[in-house]
């Protein structure tokens, strides 16, 4: 009856942006990408054992939107404590200070959902080093406490630090991890970012109450920054917001979670196109796809290195674009299409990754890939739609793992020349032993400006092996590949020993 009554009455409590916009009077704008953050953080990471993830460029309410919704949160737990942690105390105090000044300039807010609270606890400010627990004041004189801290209710509140900051013998029902970086230097230091590692697994691990929830945001660095090293260690325990500055690309639309298609800005009503455009050319290009597009990638690419890819064209522009001209089918040595399955046969599994590759002489010519989270009767679908668009391919390799099983049961009398492919050793393995291949310059892959999946298929070849980016299509690359490196490494006994 209280949640009905107070939907009725005072509605804007009910979720971080409209709480925000109505104690702001109005000035805290509800941008879409803002409510959308907002909500994510109230729905999946401020509850009981929350784990999240926000990548989002610089300048787009990342860190005002989660103070918001710090201030929220403390509204309506006033006994829970949250620690909000930056590279600098500086910068953590800074949105202290946010969330300590809304309480102090917005009285008719801080009486929480549960108003009964506001009975129990004389609630009071950190203010000139002044502290309320309860009904009895204290003053501080040391560097543990700060003006901008926040502290209310048996001793619930909010406590500001930079990164090593003081933080013992206080537990935590929530930590804020906000823009661990100061800037390039210290992403790309790898002693740096092992630092940031330990700090977050020991030191704030320690700190947590039971049912504590975790949020980490920055502007993506590296493919081994924070967010990255977590996706690595634990991805299926974390969510991710993730928001390109604008979709330039595919890839970038299916990491979006906003929803956008192609060619969307997120927050029109700050940036235009033309004016984020114009920021994204104004940086460097390493720097300016981790910031702007939250696509991090190490310098060169970890084992597939970006520059060694070549790529073929039709043979009426492939002299003016300077590019290797695609030979006909018929004079291809062999065309084949390789499938790596999910494992689960669910719409939200692995992606179903299927390419159609052609070989003439050494040089291997990617011709065309479908790449989907698909269920069992979608994948079979999507293998016979390749077969219609691809009638002149005689060997289908599909891995004998997840759906593969069945699908090779359930197509073997439509499709002649399907292949059971049982890998053995581990994916880096057969990821190197198609490495050269690449690095000499014989794999052509097609035009991007004409395909628009090829960049994408770039950037995740690149991010290989350990970004916590899907592997799908490289799995599906390397069985071709080491099919055909067989006759030139040692016949059948090389191939054997990878592909069994």
């Amino acid at each position: 009856m209280l949640i009905e009554s107070l939907a009725e009455q005072e509605w804007w409590r009910l979720t971080p942006d409209t709480y925000w916009h109505h104690c702001t009077n109005g000035w805290w704008r509800r941008y879409d990408a803002s409510v959308r953050l907002a909500r994510y953080l109230q729905d999946e990471v401020m509850v009981a054992d929350g784990r999240g993830l926000v990548a989002m460029p610089p300048r787009h309410t990342k860190s005002t939107t989660t103070a918001a919704a710090v201030a929220h949160y403390l509204d309506n737990n006033p006994t829970h404590r949250v620690a909000w942690v930056s590279y600098s105390r500086e910068v953590a105090q800074r949105w202290g200070g946010y969330v300590r000044d809304h309480f102090e300039q917005c009285p008719d807010a801080w009486q929480c959902v549960h108003p009964k609270y506001a009975a129990v606890y004389d609630w009071r400010l950190c203010h000139e080093s002044e502290t309320a627990r309860g009904t009895r004041r204290e003053v501080y004189d040391d560097d543990e406490h700060d003006d901008d801290d926040v502290e209310f209710g048996e001793r619930g509140g909010m406590r500001s630090v930079g990164f090593l900051g003081p933080l013992a013998s206080y537990g935590f029902h929530g930590v804020v991890i906000d823009d661990p970086y100061r800037g390039l230097n210290e992403a790309l230091s790898k002693s740096y970012r092992d630092k940031w590692w330990e700090f977050l697994t020991s030191t704030l691990w320690s700190r947590l109450e039971p049912g504590a929830w975790v949020l980490v945001m920055h502007h993506r660095w590296h493919s081994d920054d924070l967010i990255g090293r977590i996706q690595q260690e634990h991805n299926d325990a974390w969510s991710l917001f993730c928001v390109p500055a604008i979709t330039l690309e595919p890839v970038d639309v299916e990491r979006d979670s906003l929803g956008r298609g192609l060619g969307e800005v997120a927050i029109p009503e700050r940036y235009d196109e033309a004016q984020v455009m114009q920021l994204f050319r104004g940086m460097l290009a390493s720097v300016a796809e981790p910031l702007m597009l939250q696509r991090p990638r190490s310098v060169e690419g970890k084992l597939y290195r970006r520059d060694w890819w070549q790529y073929w064209d039709t043979p009426d522009r492939a002299r003016q674009a300077g590019r290797e001209a695609l030979p006909k089918l018929d004079d291809m040595d062999e065309v084949v299409t390789s499938w790596d399955l999910a494992f689960k046969d669910h719409q939200t599994s692995s992606y179903v990754v299927g390419q159609v590759w052609a070989r003439k002489g050494r040089r291997r010519y990617l011709l065309d890939q479908t790449r989907a989270r698909l269920d069992y009767l979608a994948t079979k679908r999507a293998i016979l739609s390749m077969r219609t668009k691809w009638p002149t391919v005689r060997r289908w390799l599909i891995e004998d793992k997840a759906n593969g099983s069945a699908i090779l049961s359930d197509l073997a009398a439509q499709i002649p020349g399907m292949i059971a492919i049982n890998p053995k050793g581990s994916k880096y393995a057969r990821a190197v032993s198609c490495a050269s291949e690449i690095e000499r310059g014989d794999v052509y892959l097609p035009p991007p400006e004409t395909y628009s999946w090829v960049p994408g298929f770039v950037e995740r070849c690149g991010d290989f092996p350990d970004d916590g980016t899907p592997d799908d299509e490289v799995d599906a690359m390397t069985q071709v590949q080491i099919r055909w490196a067989r006759s030139a490494r040692g016949g059948r006994s090389y191939y054997k020993t990878l592909m069994g």
